[in-house]
């Protein structure tokens, strides 16, 4: 459902899926380190998906926030689970402006994202792991051309924190920058 205004942007997604034949890995018995790939996992996942934007009048700044509510429980021959990874939350907040600059569109987005925590057991319980709730402060410069050609750059986790993702065995970047470039033909 979409409700859009020159001011005003509402977006709601409900959404509900059902999956079968996740592949998944079964240790071989014997053999150490060594396992088995095999289609075993079905999951149920379902949630909504909200945006919310607005512009104001003789403003060049528009708020906005965009936010996943989502389960998803994962079945095996082993178990039937609700800790599946998935975080209950994530999404976005932030304020961006916008203006022209010669041929260019400048658009300067500051932003929290994150996510709650999440526990994953889709191993067996000795292998089972968990991640915290986090949030990160960035920040993303773009110019944009009457073509839709984007040049940027990208100010990730201003505060530095230290995070980790679920499904991640690695943290997530520290303080760090990403260029990017999109040319359209």
């Amino acid at each position: 459902a979409r409700y859009d205004t020159n001011e005003l942007l509402l977006d709601a997604t409900l959404f509900y899926s059902r999956s079968k034949d996740y592949i998944d890995t079964l240790p071989i018995v014997g053999k150490k380190d060594t396992e088995l790939y095999r289609n075993t996992d079905k999951a149920k996942s379902y949630g909504i998906e909200l945006l919310v934007e607005k512009s104001f009048k003789n403003s060049n700044f528009t708020p906005y926030t965009t936010a996943t509510l989502m389960r998803r429980q994962i079945t095996t021959a082993e178990y039937r689970s609700y800790q599946s990874g998935t975080p209950s939350v994530f999404g976005r907040v932030g304020l961006k402006h916008t203006s022209q600059w010669d041929v260019f569109e400048r658009e300067a987005d500051l932003f929290m994202q994150g996510a709650t925590s999440a526990k994953n057991v889709s191993k067996p319980s000795s292998e089972s792991y968990e991640a915290d709730g986090y949030a990160t402060l960035n920040l993303r410069l773009t110019l944009t051309t009457a073509q839709s050609n984007n040049f940027g750059i990208e100010f990730n986790n201003l505060t530095n924190k230290t995070y980790r993702p679920i499904d991640e065995q690695l943290y997530g970047a520290k303080r760090s920058a990403n260029v990017f470039a999109s040319y359209t033909f």
